[in-house]
């Protein structure tokens, strides 16, 4: 049994402002774009050995997380998995019909700090701060190059926290 915690992330042209290194009592400047355009990101993660499944879906609904929940089912066809989620009506709709090797348990509400995917949606949008893009399609074209750089070793750093250890040796 392995256990993937789940989660969506939205991306898009809008700037991001962040930290940046200025003299004291100087506010940061940078050029902002407003751009609305955006698409999200449907990804899992397993903390113990650090492989994930990332998807790019144009918006959130509960087609575009049936279509990730069967992907994750072609890809992790082996053993039988349990996939963490958080408590988005999408992800409860009566209509998902879940892969015959999956479980899904639901996150208390309000509770992103339970999610080690979060960290991961951290680590994407940190390079992105400050950026502008011509298109949406730059943008999506230098996320997934963070992504396919991010690797097993880097997620698992980012997500193997103690108590999802702990409670693997439980099991």
């Amino acid at each position: 049994m392995s256990i993937h915690f789940q989660d969506e992330s939205r991306f898009g042209r809008m700037t991001r402002p962040g930290r940046r290194v200025v003299k004291r009592g100087v506010k940061p400047v940078g050029i902002v774009d407003t751009c609305r355009e955006n698409f999200y990101v449907y990804g899992s993660v397993e903390p113990i050995n650090g492989s994930f499944l990332m998807m790019e879906m144009e918006k959130m609904s509960s087609e575009n997380f049936q279509s990730f929940l069967d992907e994750f089912g072609q890809t992790y066809a082996e053993g039988f998995h349990v996939m963490i989620c958080d408590g988005s009506k999408i992800h409860w709709s009566k209509e998902i019909k879940l892969p015959v090797n999956l479980a899904l348990l639901k996150l208390p509400p309000y509770c992103p700090e339970l999610n080690p995917i979060e960290r991961v949606w951290q680590e994407l949008k940190k390079s992105l701060k400050w950026k502008n893009w011509n298109t949406l399609q730059a943008l999506k074209d230098k996320l997934f190059e963070d992504i396919e750089q991010l690797g097993c070793d880097k997620i698992y750093s980012l997500t193997a926290w103690d108590w999802i250890w702990q409670a693997e040796m439980a099991t």
